[in-house]
């Protein structure tokens, strides 16, 4: 596994990062490392005093989750993979003889685990089946692999829905039936979004016959007509309808269920807050003993309860207020430089244990104050006007994670990597751009002619990967984000 980053809109508003870090096994613990410098243009007024790093923070939401490794439906399939929760299963079940012998915990994390790994196998290969259709796959291979993907697609479905069988057994946990229908209903759905997939492929493609086309569809219908037999909801009608609704709203919890075992519970960590406090009590006492010395210092020279001692004490006391503020706030500042400006602790989604930190500071500077090699990249593929136009506002967004890879690994022996998405809202952003829409005048074909383009907005970003302090980049990413007063119209990613 290597390191990856892929950006692109989730939303109109926001901006989503997906990044990918291997996850070194034997190691004590991991530090990784993910700088995303954003060039914004100096109208946008995105600087420290008119957004400033609350704001940033408040627009940006991060998510760790375990990343899975990759596992064919066949390796699944297989009795002598011990990777395969088919095989766990199995194995739970024949081991049981009461009650009490079925961990309904361990039996629900294998059953998401399923989800989770089909789900990215059925992705992954047919995305992989596409690039590959591109490049020109010979008839045979497209046909082999069509058959080959379909036997493994029925032998999945019955292994899985073999155990529907089992769950006749008082022994077993409610939770347990339950889970193995909601596991069952999310495959489903997949499996049937994918066949949807290599049938439009094949239709497009043309040129195989009506045989691959026809076992894709067959096995589609199967598909729905058994969810309609176990009374999971289908595809109910025309565009918008209620039913199309319900049966979205289903699929998207059906996802979050599954992947809820991969990810990190996240919890604001309090150092910074106890920090920020026991800063502020030492500022009160800072500005304490300088109204006790100045009442000290004023009883030496004036008698007490005279009108110079008492001028003075009102004084010194009104110093003390001041002093207390300015120091408090002198301290304060320093706690994002000791610490961060956000901590986060990660709890093993699993095991409920704390297996790591993560960090976060905002940073706001003009691009000529960049680091080198962040300024090299800024200039790739940059338009002409850059070198004569004011510098950009950067804003900097860096985040630390810190983990305990081996009590993570001791519980999730099929994690490879960390998957970090982060998520950016825009939508603080938008208020000083002009109209999105612009109009623009031509002369053809004898004509005048009035043509309407959008006027938009460039922002760079830069994202740098790093492992381990010190060391140099792992891996740099440039893209361009095009903005307009509607939100994002797209992501470029610069080679």
């Amino acid at each position: 596994m290597s390191y990856t980053c892929q950006v692109d809109r989730h939303g109109a508003h926001h901006l989503e990062l997906e990044l990918s870090y291997p996850l070194r096994r034997g190691a004590d613990g991991s530090r990784y490392g993910v700088e995303v410098f954003l060039f914004t243009p100096m109208a946008l007024g995105l600087n420290r005093e008119r957004y400033g790093v609350a704001g940033f923070l408040h627009d940006v939401k991060s998510y760790t989750r375990c990343d899975l490794c990759a596992l064919p439906l066949a390796k699944m399939l297989d009795p002598g993979c011990a990777l395969s929760p088919l095989n766990r299963l199995d194995r739970r079940l024949r081991e049981m003889t009461t009650e009490h012998d079925l961990a309904a915990d361990q039996v629900l994390y294998e059953l998401k685990t399923l989800v989770n790994l089909h789900h990215d196998a059925v992705r992954d290969v047919r995305d992989l089946f596409r690039r590959q259709w591109m490049h020109g796959l010979p008839e045979a291979s497209v046909l082999e692999f069509l058959a080959g993907y379909l036997r493994d697609h029925h032998a999945f479905l019955k292994a899985l829905r073999a155990l529907y069988p089992r769950l006749v057994d008082p022994r077993i946990p409610e939770s347990v039936r339950q889970a193995v229908r909601l596991a069952d209903e999310s495959i489903s759905i997949k499996a049937e979004k994918e066949l949807h997939h290599l049938a439009r492929l094949v239709a497009e493609r043309g040129g195989l016959g009506d045989g691959p086309l026809a076992e894709l569809e067959a096995a589609i219908a199967g598909e729905q007509s058994y969810r309609q037999r176990m009374g999971f909801p289908t595809v109910a009608g025309p565009d918008f309808c209620e039913g199309n609704e319900r049966y979205v709203y289903r699929e998207s919890n059906l996802k979050k269920w599954a992947q809820s075992s991969t990810y990190m519970t996240v919890e604001t960590a309090k150092t910074t807050a106890r920090l920020s406090q026991f800063l502020a009590g030492l500022a009160a006492a800072l500005a304490m003993a300088f109204a006790v010395a100045a009442a000290l210092v004023t009883q030496m020279f004036y008698d007490m309860n005279s009108l110079p001692w008492a001028i003075l004490i009102v004084f010194s006391y009104i110093l003390k207020d001041r002093i207390k503020e300015l120091a408090r706030n002198a301290m304060i500042n320093l706690v994002p430089t000791l610490v961060a400006d956000r901590v986060v602790k990660l709890t093993d989604p699993r095991g409920g244990d704390d297996v790591g930190r993560s960090r976060e500071r905002v940073r706001f500077f003009t691009s000529d104050q960049a680091p080198e090699d962040i300024r090299q990249m800024r200039g790739r593929q940059s338009d002409s006007f850059r070198a004569i136009l004011p510098p950009e506002q950067v804003i900097q967004f860096s985040k630390v994670l810190l983990l305990d890879s081996e009590d993570l690994l001791k519980n999730h022996q099929r994690v490879v990597g960390i998957k970090e998405i982060i998520r950016i809202n825009l939508g603080s952003w938008l208020g000083q751009m002009d109209d999105p829409v612009d109009e623009l005048f031509n002369y053809a074909d004898g004509q005048r002619q009035k043509v309407k383009t959008l006027r938009v907005y460039h922002v760079n970003m830069i994202v740098r990967l790093t492992e381990k302090a010190g060391e140099q980049a792992r891996a740099l990413f440039k893209y361009r984000v095009i903005l307009t007063r509607n939100g994002i119209e797209r992501v470029e990613e610069i080679n």
